[in-house]
């Protein structure tokens, strides 16, 4: 038997990084401490939080400068997070 199969590298496109279960877990906390802190809580499911080697990365929108500085520190706070990457936006209500 002679095996033909060829596969083809670029046929599904770019790899999207994925999240290992280390990275899942240090998310799932980055959202939790968002969600129990008062401050931030009205605002945590705006905020998309990914994380890639222990760097979180947070996206979305914040009302405030004041609030996107917050969420970036209350990230960072969080076991085991190398880095945050704040990429909010800050503008809308």
């Amino acid at each position: 038997m002679v095996n033909r199969l060829a596969v083809d590298p670029h046929a599904a496109g770019p790899a999207e990084p994925m999240e290992s279960t280390v990275d899942r877990g240090i998310s799932e906390r980055v959202r939790q401490a968002l969600a129990v802190d008062d401050g931030l809580a009205p605002h945590a499911s705006r905020v998309q939080v990914a994380t890639q080697a222990g760097v979180v990365r947070l996206t979305g929108t914040v009302p405030t400068p004041e609030l996107k500085s917050r969420i970036g520190v209350v990230a960072g706070s969080v076991g085991s997070v190398v880095r945050v990457e704040n990429a909010l936006t800050v503008g809308g209500g």
